[in-house]
């Protein structure tokens, strides 16, 4: 499949990944009554509070539709390249992409509910955290409630802040972020300015409380801990966005092409992948190394630094990790010798 066709459909399934993640934030945080929240914590019930925010897979549902969209629309691209190579070879395919079929639905089924649990454990971690330090760090129940749920935004009506969407890593930086403007403390508010994440509009103020050796108002804490919250979320739909963009397009792809051998259209000996690096500064070094490798149609990618195998650029069917997946921005070619089939 040319760089270009895949780049181009690439372009179009990351906004709406992207805007499926966000929506399924969107509707936890909206489904979520601050008051059950708060009452929870004034009785000491870490664990009601926590059930209190619905992080069940019914929220997630958008990014279902989104991932079987690009699977589908990968699948639909791959199998369009292959009848127009095979028209130049002076033969007619007349296989279209089947999203119903029985592998197609269980790839969808299967890595869609794989995603959504692994996203919902660790949300389930990231809100326990959060919860857990507020009430340690003493605050008022409504106001950790509001911490880790987000406050409304009253020029849009929705909530903002908050550590519903954030990993549980990035939950925890927001954690230590607010720690260190309410601290007061020179040290800890210059360990706040090396946040990359965080509204630079801000940092003069908090070199302001540096110079003055004083605490920050709490309404500044409040405002400049949500933007740094709201900016690492806008960052993690980039990143689920990317990654299950790609993965779910590569797999179409393979899925197509294997509905066409299963048809009898194509011979799986005929066909070749090709893995085609970014090639930019961004790009791993190991795919890099992998950058034109080619291997038979059942034969894994194996990745030069972890060693694991790939069947496509970010698939983790095979037990690849997050190294070797999250974000990669390579692609998969296909090659098939039609002439040898005529």
């Amino acid at each position: 499949m040319p760089r270009e066709r895949i780049d181009r459909l690439i372009e179009r399934l990351e906004p709406r990944m992207r805007r499926a993640f966000e929506e399924a934030v969107g509707r936890i945080r909206g489904r979520t009554t601050i008051r059950d929240v708060e009452e929870a914590l004034r009785r000491g019930d870490i664990q009601r509070a926590l059930d209190a925010i619905p992080l069940d897979e019914s929220q997630f549902e958008p990014m279902r539709r989104a991932l079987r969209e690009a699977f589908e629309e990968g699948g639909d691209l791959g199998n369009n390249n292959a009848a127009v190579d095979l028209a130049g070879a002076g033969a007619q395919l007349g296989v279209g992409f089947e999203g119903g079929n029985p592998r197609a639905e269980a790839w969808v089924r299967d890595h869609s509910s794989t995603l959504i649990t692994e996203i919902i454990e660790d949300q389930r971690k990231a809100v326990r955290g959060a919860l857990e330090e507020g009430v340690q760090a003493g605050r008022n129940p409504r106001q950790t409630a509001l911490d880790v749920v987000g406050r409304i935004n009253r020029a849009t009506g929705k909530r903002e802040g908050g550590v519903i969407g954030l990993t549980s890593q990035q939950s925890g930086w927001v954690t230590r972020a607010q720690a260190e403007l309410e601290s007061g403390d020179p040290v800890q508010l210059r360990n706040y300015l090396n946040r990359e994440r965080r509204d630079r509009r801000y940092d003069r103020r908090v070199m302001r409380a540096i110079r003055e050796e004083r605490p920050l108002p709490q309404a500044d804490v409040q405002q400049m801990t949500r933007r740094y919250s709201s900016r690492l979320l806008a960052y993690r739909g980039e990143v689920v966005a990317r990654t299950e963009s790609i993965h779910a397009a590569h797999a179409g792809q393979r899925v197509g092409m294997q509905q066409l051998i299963d048809a009898g259209r194509v011979q799986a000996s005929q066909v070749r992948k090709i893995w085609q690096a970014t090639g930019d500064g961004r790009t791993r070094e190991s795919h890099l190394m992998l950058h034109g490798e080619s291997v038979g149609w059942d034969e894994p990618f194996i990745s030069p630094v972890t060693g694991l195998p790939m069947m496509h650029p970010g698939d983790t069917s095979m037990g690849a990790a997050g190294r070797d997946t999250i974000q990669c921005r390579c692609f998969m070619e296909t090659r098939v010798d039609y002439l040898g089939n005529l």
